[in-house]
């Protein structure tokens, strides 16, 4: 279900709640990869997160599922 709501945001490329508060999609990076996590799929998303027009910096959530077989 997390996964879901990362990509619509991901995909509608922002985040709002009507409040203050706003988030911009700022990158997106694979995580979790390689022989040491072969059943493992991630992403690293990156924001920007801003309180009206002041800009709180960035965050990032990291979504990590595991692939099943």
């Amino acid at each position: 279900m997390l996964i879901y709501f990362a990509m619509d945001i991901i995909s509608n490329n922002h985040f709002n709640l009507h409040d203050f508060f706003k988030f911009t999609l700022n990158s997106v990076k694979p995580i979790a990869q390689g022989d040491n996590q072969p059943y493992l799929d991630g992403y690293r998303v990156s924001f920007n997160a801003f309180i009206g027009t002041k800009s709180l910096g960035s965050i990032h959530v990291d979504l990590v599922t595991h692939q099943g077989h």
